[in-house]
């Protein structure tokens, strides 16, 4: 009786161990693939708003004060947020 009752016991611990490390690593899978998407859709909104400017200056269309003044402020935000994940990603590194 107690061999049964210690394997079990030593069963149960094992599979909770192994669906601990299972659960931490699809966590982080999960998150990672999150992360991908964000910045992908970042990148996509960014393409929309340059694209737009672009086609407004090849119809020779004028492009309001208010729109360019807020691509303008968008694109350096953006570009800002790039350079400050470059530098942290560079300083993990170091």
């Amino acid at each position: 009786m107690t061999e049964g009752f210690m394997m079990t016991a030593i069963s149960i611990y094992v599979f909770t161990i192994v669906f601990l490390f299972f659960y931490v690593d699809l966590k982080e899978c999960i998150k990672s693939y999150l992360n991908l998407k964000y910045q992908m859709a970042r990148i996509e909104y960014m393409n929309r708003v340059l694209g737009c400017m672009q086609a407004a200056e090849n119809l020779d269309e004028p492009i309001s004060k208010e729109l360019s003044e807020w691509a303008e402020k968008e694109l350096k935000g953006f570009l800002e947020e790039e350079k400050a994940k470059e530098e942290a990603q560079t300083s993990k590194v170091v």
